[in-house]
Formats: C-alpha cells, structure tokens, sequence
C-alpha cells in the first residue's frame, strides 16, 4: 500500500470507530397544551402535534391531567427518541400564559 492509501483508511477506521459511539442520554423538556389524553392507551398529544407514550414516565402521571391542560413534560431523550419521562407538571392559570 501507499503512503496515501494508508491514510485514507486510516481516517475511514477513526471516522467508522467514533461513529459506533452511543449519544448520551440529554435531559429536555417541553412545555405546550394538551389536545388529547387517552387514559387507557396511556398517550398524550400535545397542541404542536408531538406525542409522548406514558408508560415510560418514571413519576406517576396527575390524575386530572386532561385536554386543554398547559403542562410541562420533562424527558430524557436518545438517538432513538424519549426513553424516559421524568416528570409532568400542570402548569398554574399564572403560568397559562
């Protein structure tokens, strides 16, 4: 091999080894209105369209939480989406706004 070939493949391995590499784990939140709740599915559907799947929140969900409700969700995401729900707040009519 040449001295050129040896680079490329050697810039080609580092590129393929730091691509193998999971992200971390970030913590986020949103914060919009709800425009539906399906208890049973346990799903919320926020007014941006966004989804979250409940049965991942590590917090119990509030019992009044219903359409029209302003909340804010706190999530954990990865490279395949949310993998946790840490918590879902109700927000005051104050913080309605």
């Amino acid at each position: 091999m040449n001295r050129l070939t040896v680079k490329a493949v050697s810039a080609a391995s580092l590129v393929s080894s730091s691509l193998s590499f999971a992200a971390p784990a970030l913590a986020d939140d949103v914060t919009s209105t709800v425009t539906a709740y399906d208890r049973v599915a346990n799903v919320v559907v926020l007014a941006d369209k966004s989804v979250f799947d409940l049965s991942i929140a590590t917090d119990s969900i509030p019992p009044t939480l219903s359409a029209g409700d302003r909340i804010t969700i706190d999530f954990k995401g990865d490279e395949d989406g949310v993998s946790a729900i840490n918590s879902i707040t109700i927000l005051s009519e104050g913080d309605k706004s």
